[in-house]
């Protein structure tokens, strides 16, 4: 299983190219669902501007270049 590239309390900045403003980000939660070879990382994160909640599997948080790491939660 791969190990998350984020860690819970890092603060992240969203933005698309084209959609508006930069949104700011708190992963609150990284979790795994599974075992063995079918095991998934997952993140849950709430959006700074309204508070909103979403999950997110990790491949595709991880790998997404719409995120980028602002600063690690202690």
């Amino acid at each position: 299983m791969e190990k998350p590239l984020y860690n819970q309390g890092d603060l992240l900045q969203f933005h698309h190219r084209g959609m508006g403003p930069s949104q700011l980000l708190v992963i609150t939660k990284v979790f795994t669902t599974g075992r063995g070879k079918y095991a998934d990382n997952y993140y849950t994160f709430t959006w700074v501007v309204d508070g909103s909640k979403n999950t997110y599997q990790i491949n595709t948080l991880d790998d997404d270049l719409n995120f980028k790491l602002v600063a690690r939660g202690q």
